[in-house]
């Protein structure tokens, strides 16, 4: 009896007749251990994980049969529909659908499937996931010390808790490349049809602003943008199919339009750091590095020729402060939440309450003095801490190859960086999208491998 690897679904392979990656139905990702396969059978001995590090949990590679089943494929259900229903925003745009409470619908699906998973003792609740629990914890011990108690439990309870669940939930439940690859694409067309209502709209001050009540403001929408950027190219680079290759190139070109026409300068330093990470993880061959060459040269023409003097003139102000109100406003928003964490140092003046007494009504437009003027140190180095694990449990998966495996964790890596650069500039302390991200590089390491093939 002589054994071989057996092959995974090609790269841009996602249901039948996928060429995106992204599939409305809910496909059976798993691999089930001792099923016929072609008159092979599988070896129902799986290897360790031995090359992983002691200290990331020794988890062993489970299929997504084992220990879950059902559960676990509705939980992805509930993740799945809960981030269309978060990045689509479609109760923005039809008015019926406001009085339905999408959110709240979606979340309670992943809840009960989760809780089966609990139950049957399958969870195993990842070291970034651990993080994130005790920065939610800590958020709710400060609820008491807060300037408005009231409006701290509504950010902490009814906000931020929903997106640790659903962190959580998509730490479990995305156990396949492949369901990871749908997520992926899923936030990037979301952020696409932005893209695309965002251009039929008036422009305000000469500026690209998003559409909807979550991403309308530019900064945060040239945020989001950053981070697509790296799934569109982990996307095309292993979409198999020139359908699917020649839809991300151009998802690409629109992505870097858009953050252009925000004009925002959290924006722009976070592109900068997205394309240095991407040429960085990616490593691409002069063949994959031609295509984005000739990209980038007609997006330079076409930027020099049309928006190069008010665009730079905007960015300078990143660095001349002076020469910019919102710079200036932004630079004493800065001054007033180091204050604050200064006098504040264990609780911070509560969750969501640095508006209330900024004395100009507006967030810090920093991440992270946001979490330590309003909820105290402890708060921003448990975040960091979490930033700092989905980082290293993505070193574990190898980056730069072409495989789908590299692929992914590359862009994950990218669009992790890219928003810990945005954060410097925006204030995101409760947003799905760090908490999501973190958890996709929690559930990476519990992916199942290629199982052995035994044929007689």
């Amino acid at each position: 009896m002589t054994t071989r690897s057996r092959p995974g679904p090609p790269y841009g392979a996602g249901t039948n007749g996928d060429q995106l990656g992204l599939s409305p139905a809910l496909p059976d990702d798993s691999t089930i251990v001792g099923r016929s396969v072609q008159g092979a059978e599988i070896d129902e001995t799986s290897a360790t994980n031995s090359d992983h590090d002691s200290s990331y949990d020794n988890a062993e590679e489970m299929t997504p049969e084992q220990g879950g089943g059902m559960s676990l494929t509705l939980t992805y259900a509930g993740v799945f529909l809960f981030c269309a229903a978060y990045f689509f925003r479609p109760q923005d745009y039809i008015p019926a659908l406001a009085f339905i409470p999408l959110g709240k619908i979606t979340a309670v699906i992943a809840g009960f499937s989760l809780l089966m998973v609990v139950l049957s003792g399958a969870l195993r609740l990842r070291t970034e996931m651990k993080w994130l629990l005790a920065l939610f914890g800590w958020l709710v011990l400060c609820i008491p010390f807060s300037y408005w108690r009231g409006g701290s439990f509504q950010t902490v309870i009814l906000g931020f808790g929903k997106m640790v669940f659903i962190a959580v939930a998509a730490s479990a439940a995305v156990n396949s490349w492949s369901r990871l690859r749908r997520m992926m694409a899923l936030q990037t067309i979301a952020m696409l049809a932005m893209c695309v209502l965002a251009i039929g709209a008036q422009r305000r001050y000469g500026r690209m602003y998003g559409t909807g009540n979550m991403f309308s403001d530019p900064n945060d929408f040239a945020l989001q943008l950053c981070i697509a950027l790296p799934f569109c190219v982990a996307l095309l680079r292993t979409s198999r199919s020139w359908i699917g290759k020649l839809w991300w190139l151009t998802s690409i070109f629109a992505i870097l339009v858009a953050i252009v026409e925000t004009y925002s300068r959290g924006g722009f330093l976070a592109l900068i750091a997205t394309l240095f990470f991407i040429w960085w993880r990616f490593k691409p061959s002069l063949s994959v590095a031609l295509p984005f060459f000739a990209l980038a040269l007609v997006v330079a023409t076409a930027f020099i020729a049309i928006k190069a003097p008010s665009y730079i003139d905007r960015m300078s102000t990143i660095t001349n402060v002076d020469a910019d109100a919102s710079s200036q406003q932004r630079m004493y928003l800065l001054i007033q939440s180091l204050k604050q964490t200064m006098l504040h140092p264990i609780f911070g003046v509560g969750p969501g309450q640095f508006e209330e007494i900024s004395g100009s009504w507006h967030e810090t437009h920093n991440t992270y003095t946001q979490f330590s003027s309003e909820a105290g140190l402890p708060a921003l180095v448990l975040f960091l801490f979490f930033l700092r694990s989905g980082f290293r449990r993505l070193r574990e998966k190898r980056t730069g190859g072409v495989s789908e495996e590299s692929a992914l964790a590359s862009a994950l890596q990218c669009s992790l960086a890219a928003y810990m650069v945005g954060a410097f500039f925006l204030s995101t302390a409760y947003w799905l999208t760090p908490s999501l991200l973190v958890a996709y590089a929690a559930a990476s390491l519990g992916i199942a491998q290629p199982r052995l093939v035994s044929e007689s």
